[in-house]
């Protein structure tokens, strides 16, 4: 064959990237963030579950994630399945007393009333459970001692946290007076917990972020849903999308 002169210009695979980036939804190939929104632990490529690995996964408008396994597609909710993941991590080291806890180096001060104030004494057993340590300051304010590390490290605020704690105990969805009800308020602030902790739609996730939280799912599908009850997967078969393009 005759040679071809070198009139086109190669192909500038980083500039066509970049314009993708811009206009498309987030790939699993990005590169990795400096502060990763999920914790990762160990080499990234080995913690990849075999559907990342097969299939790869998108992430669609920093909300959802789809991927596909042997049956169809998968549709992730991001923050509900992360949200899952924490209440387990959160309920398995509460149940073992492995919940480590920080002291502040200055009192965090929240503003309390005295009757939110005798309502945060009655929640004392709750508190300890959970690592905070918080007392009454003055007529009108709560001293914040101690925050769990697991919260201080997704970046939840102490002062933020007690007073809605606070506003579930006056609205009379927290009581720690009986081991029943001790149980069921331990559950509603798990949940609080694992919700302030998790991801949110709009955030970004790397590849290893993605890999990370994918890797977590088989383990808490057996419930599929967010401790609020929200779906965290939804799955549309060969068969659904056969039916939907009228191939049947």
């Amino acid at each position: 064959f005759r040679r071809m002169a070198p009139v086109q210009k190669g192909f500038v695979y980083k500039q066509v990237r970049e314009a993708m980036a811009e206009v498309g939804p987030a790939v699993a190939q990005e590169p990795p963030s400096a502060q990763p929104t999920l914790p990762v632990s160990g080499d990234a490529s080995s913690s990849v579950p075999p559907v990342l690995r097969s299939f790869g996964v998108l992430q669609v408008h920093k909300s959802y994630l789809v991927t596909e396994d042997e049956h169809g597609i998968l549709i992730i909710d991001q923050h509900a399945l992360h949200e899952r993941v924490m209440f387990e991590q959160l309920r398995q080291r509460v149940t073992a007393k492995n919940l480590e806890s920080q002291r502040l180096l200055m009192p965090a001060v929240v503003r309390a009333s005295a009757k939110r104030q005798a309502l945060l004494e009655g929640l004392a057993p709750l508190l300890e459970k959970i690592g905070i340590e918080a007392e009454p300051m003055g007529p009108d304010a709560v001293a914040i001692h101690a925050f769990p590390t697991f919260l201080f490290d997704r970046k939840v605020e102490p002062v933020e946290f007690i007073g809605e704690l606070l506003d579930q105990a006056e609205e009379e969805k927290l009581d720690a007076s009986t081991p029943t009800a001790m149980e069921a308020a331990l559950h509603e602030v798990l949940d609080m917990m694992s919700c302030k902790a998790a991801v949110k739609a709009g955030d970004r996730l790397t590849a290893e972020e993605l890999a990370a939280l994918l890797s977590k799912r088989d383990e808490i599908e057996r419930a599929s849903k967010c401790p609020h009850g929200r779906p965290t997967t939804i799955r549309l078969t060969l068969r659904d999308l056969e039916k939907q393009f009228k191939r049947t």
